[in-house]
């Protein structure tokens, strides 16, 4: 999860960067108790948390930086937090979310957080959920996109919070990059 955040960030930068931040409309895009995804910078983050007396980790690896905690601070059941600002802003606005929970019998981790999403977000916009395989669910809102995750091989999950603008320029980024292969292979060809 932390190189799929990692490389879709580093992606985006190739498409244009940061803009304004978005507006809130009716909290769609506040969670964690407080944080409001495209607008809470990482510095208002690491103050509230530091406030309340909650351990927040800046961690570094292959030339990206994110905030860490433990989930157990906030009250989730779930092992770990990770907070991610796009690394193109000076002003470090906070623009994805990822929250790991272990993977346990039954999916009965994933069925719990898939229940709250759904009272919050309501019915997602796709669902795949074999019976053995990959579990995926996706919520949209005008502010951000949810994805629910549970690989099969995997002893954890993920919940993905990305505002919409990163992740209209991290889809256009793939775009671009799939149009870019097709084109040296029709050269080679």
């Amino acid at each position: 999860m932390r190189k799929n955040l990692a490389a879709l960030l580093c992606a985006s930068l190739l498409v244009g960067g940061p803009t304004a931040a978005l507006a809130t409309q009716a909290g769609d895009n506040v969670i964690l108790g407080g944080l409001v995804l495209g607008e809470t910078t990482r510095e208002a983050f690491r103050d509230q948390m530091d406030q309340k007396g909650y351990p927040v980790s800046q961690m570094t690896e292959d030339g990206f930086d994110w905030d860490e905690m433990s989930a157990s601070c906030l009250g989730l059941p779930a092992q770990k937090i990770r907070i991610y600002h796009h690394p193109g802003d000076e002003r470090g606005v906070v623009v994805a979310v990822a929250i790991t929970f272990e993977k346990n019998f039954g999916s009965v981790n994933f069925k719990n957080f898939e229940s709250s999403l759904q009272k919050k977000y309501g019915q997602p916009v796709r669902s795949v959920l074999p019976f053995v395989g990959n579990k995926e669910i996706v919520w949209t809102t005008d502010l951000m996109r949810i994805t629910l995750r549970e690989p099969h091989m995997s002893f954890e999950g993920t919940i993905e919070y990305v505002t919409r603008e990163l992740d209209e320029q991290l889809r256009q980024s793939q775009e671009n990059r799939e149009q870019q292969k097709r084109e040296q292979l029709d050269a080679m060809i």
